[in-house]
């Protein structure tokens, strides 16, 4: 170990006795976690050297534990289903942790199961698609909003696709309708790593090129170009952008069971009491430090992950924004800071489940403090469920200095489902909340209200901000989403329409208050075939796009305005 369970001071190397408080070192490598109850009643001297009470490094400092504890927790609790568990204390933690984590996706995608089921669905089955979108404004108090409201009269956008996900072929045109007449079109067609695309109304040619070349491309005409290197595959995309957390899940698997192991078994106390179960875990300030060095420790060494998270931090360009140096040295600096934080009191938390292994009640705390100095922050997370009116979840997590209520920042999740007449009522409230010296610095919350009919949904949302940050003119939001669907995946066909909306108004010093909304229509129909026959684009007229010279670039850049302004529906001034 690298911390003394009893204080928390640090411990020599090879040393068997603390030199801080006495006590005796179990023989154990540094991997593993003193077992037995350690006592805190000793406080940590301070092992911090240079300037204090930088309100800036104090902040980043004292927030990096506890938003790393909710992430070991986390990882924890995703291990529970791996692990074959004997219903001890800290089984039964473990096992009702990954329960809450599950319950929270349930609720928030449970509304739209629907579209949920249709986007898993086109991943794996050949399909042809049409989507047509319209858009309109509405607004008051606006100078030439009239203007704006008769471009988009009569416009509409056209998408037409077709993909076979496992030829990962592609094929897709994007059309502007104006008053019933086509005014313009772009055509793609992709299988496997290689992109062709066109402007058929405009140039006569179609442009191919290998997916990883685009950025060589774009760097013969910009030698200064900074933007995606390769152009993704789309019949790929949906995969990727669904398979995210994938590469994390073995990451998360080896974690948890490393950290489950890390927990003694006499951390954890349980209490039955009739249907419920309370179950207690307490780990002292050494236990903590310890359980946090051995895993940024592993993480530090593990060259997998530290690859993984090299990849996952890429930009928008495919960029990498850290190099695996600078992820290394994050996690040592990292076990660095953790190793000088103070925490008194340890770790501390409570649940409460019912028969079923379902949180009740649920409660974290912890304090971070300075040693000889009146600051520090306690951080409290509270969860607690309620079944008498639907099924009603509230998360709360708050952050205040240890010896003022003056200053503390709240942050807040509660959702609730209801069964009403007509189907399922859903209803989230997202709120963070500030409050400084100086009274309410900001308070935004988010109110998401879902009703859910056979073969509809209905959404509502409106977005509050207050307080002194936001300044005099704090703008009213609010906006809605309408879906309705006929899906009969059996009969393979899926047609939906979406219509969203968003208002934005505020108060003006010339034109009094103004408001505007946006609206977006969309109508989308899916046919599934096993036989979606795709054709490569124009092959006989496809230009090498790598191969074209600057001025080649430019000549056809030419071309497609001359052959844009003189089109019939261009606009002309």
């Amino acid at each position: 170990m690298n911390f003394c369970p009893n204080c928390g001071e640090k411990r020599e190397r090879g040393a068997q006795f603390c030199g801080a408080c006495g006590a005796q070192f179990a023989d154990q490598s540094s991997a593993q976690v003193e077992k037995g109850t350690a006592s805190t009643a000793e406080t940590v001297k301070s092992v911090e050297s240079g300037e204090r009470g930088r309100m800036l490094q104090k902040a980043k400092k004292t927030l990096i534990l506890p938003l790393t504890l909710v992430a070991l927790l986390g990882i924890g609790a995703v291990v529970a289903y791996p692990i074959i568990f004997n219903q001890s204390a800290k089984d039964l933690y473990f096992m009702a942790e990954a329960g809450g984590d599950s319950t929270l996706l349930d609720v928030l995608t449970e509304p739209y199961q629907e579209t949920v089921a249709l986007s898993d669905y086109m991943q794996e089955h050949p399909y042809e698609s049409e989507t047509t979108l319209s858009a309109d404004v509405n607004a008051m108090n606006i100078p030439d909003i009239a203007q704006l409201q008769a471009s988009l009269q009569g416009n509409e956008f056209v998408v037409e696709t077709m993909q076979d996900p496992d030829e990962e072929v592609f094929w897709s045109t994007l059309s502007l309708i104006d008053n019933g007449t086509e005014a313009f079109q772009a055509e793609v067609y992709q299988q496997e790593d290689r992109t062709s695309f066109g402007f058929p109304l405009l140039y006569e040619s179609h442009f191919s090129i290998e997916n990883d070349q685009f950025g060589d491309m774009m760097r013969r005409n910009d030698p200064y170009y900074y933007g995606p290197e390769e152009i993704t595959n789309f019949a790929t995309l949906p995969d990727r952008w669904f398979s995210f957390g994938e590469p994390w899940e073995e990451v998360v698997t080896e974690y948890g069971t490393f950290l489950h192991g890390l927990l003694d078994d006499d951390s954890f106390a349980l209490d039955e009491d009739g249907d419920h179960r309370t179950i207690t875990l307490h780990l002292s300030e050494g236990e903590v430090k310890n359980v946090f060095d051995d895993m940024l420790l592993k993480m530090t060494q593990d060259e997998a992950l530290v690859q993984l998270i090299v990849e996952q931090g890429e930009d928008g360009y495919g960029h990498a924004s850290v190099s695996e140096g600078d992820v290394r040295d994050g996690l040592q600096k990292l076990r660095s800071d953790i190793s000088d934080m103070s925490i008194p009191d340890g770790v501390q938390s409570k649940m409460v489940i019912d028969d079923d292994e379902e949180i009740i009640d649920f409660d974290l705390t912890f304090n971070i403090t300075d040693d000889g100095y009146n600051d520090g922050i306690s951080f409290v997370y509270d969860f607690s469920r309620n079944d008498t009116a639907g099924e009603s979840y509230i998360r709360n997590l708050r952050v205040e200095p240890v010896y003022s209520g003056d200053e503390y920042l709240d942050v807040s999740l509660v959702t609730n489902k209801t069964e009403e007449a007509y189907g399922e009522h859903y209803s989230t409230a997202i709120s963070f909340m500030l409050m400084d010296q100086n009274g309410l610095a900001a308070d935004i919350r988010l109110d998401v209200m879902t009703e859910r009919r056979q073969n509809e949904t209905n959404t509502d949302f409106d977005l509050y901000l207050s307080g002194y940050e936001f300044g005099h003119q704090i703008p009213t939001i609010h906006g809605y989403v309408d879906q309705s669907f006929d899906h009969d995946l059996s009969s393979d066909y899926a047609n939906q329409d979406i219509e969203a909306g968003l208002t934005i108004g505020a108060q003006d010093q010339f034109y009094g208050y103004q408001e505007m909304t946006f609206i977006i229509d969309a109508e989308t129909e899916v046919e599934f075939s096993g036989d979606v026959q795709i054709t490569d684009v124009s092959p006989s007229t496809k230009t090498d796009a790598l191969e074209l010279t600057e001025y080649e670039w430019m000549d056809i850049r030419n071309t497609v305005s001359q052959n844009l302004i003189q089109h019939p529906q261009y606009p002309q001034y």
